[in-house]
């Protein structure tokens, strides 16, 4: 087991699934929304984001390795441990998938 992998489920289970959703929400649109002129400072939000969606993975089921499998899943399936209430709302996902899909894309175009 890799050491992030244990460092991910160890913040999900000291913190819960409702408090790294809230707190990769918060960080993601913290990135998303400041006006900083400092990319250093947006970057540093999105790495912080990407702690909580990582420790939320972390719970998840094993994740597959073809293209086709991650097209057919729901959120629903990513995070079984969760409350399906918590992803009932069209906002909620809309607001997961799309912090979710901004500091992946900031991470994936800033250098290492």
């Amino acid at each position: 087991e890799s050491p992030e992998l244990a460092a991910g489920q160890a913040l999900l289970a000291k913190t819960g699934a409702l408090a790294c959703l809230a707190g990769a929400l918060c960080a993601g649109k913290a990135a998303l929304y400041c006006a900083c002129s400092n990319l250093q400072t947006k970057l540093e939000y999105c790495r912080l984001a990407q702690v909580f969606y990582s420790a939320l993975l972390s719970g998840g089921p094993p994740h597959p390795t073809r293209a086709i499998e991650f097209a057919q899943y729901e959120l629903t399936s990513l995070f079984p441990f969760m409350d399906p209430c918590v992803l009932s709302s069209t906002f909620r996902k809309d607001q997961l998938v799309g912090t979710l899909g901004f500091v992946a894309q900031v991470l994936a175009n800033s250098p290492v």
